[in-house]
């Protein structure tokens, strides 16, 4: 004889606290957009071979999404300012 377990019951606050993690993630994919390397080259002005030799030397860091190379907005605004400086 096989026993089929009952599926746990999650208590009104868990529920809530699942649902207020899942809205804040949200949230914050939606307010902080990826780019990819050709936005990042014609936000810059330059050549997307410019941008591969910065991601290269280390100058320029890139977050890896399943082998795509993509851009966070405050990565780039960190590059602008230490190209600045």
């Amino acid at each position: 004889m096989r026993l089929v377990s009952q599926p746990r019951r999650l208590f009104t606050h868990q529920i809530d606290s699942i649902q207020a993690m899942q809205n804040s993630d949200t949230n914050q994919q939606q307010a902080a957009p990826l780019l990819t390397i050709k936005e990042v080259a014609k936000h810059l002005n330059v050549s997307v071979r410019t941008i591969e030799t910065e991601i290269a030397t280390g100058r320029l860091k890139p977050l890896r999404i399943r082998g795509a190379r993509r851009f966070r907005q405050a990565d780039l605004d960190a590059y602008i300012a230490s190209c600045a400086a």
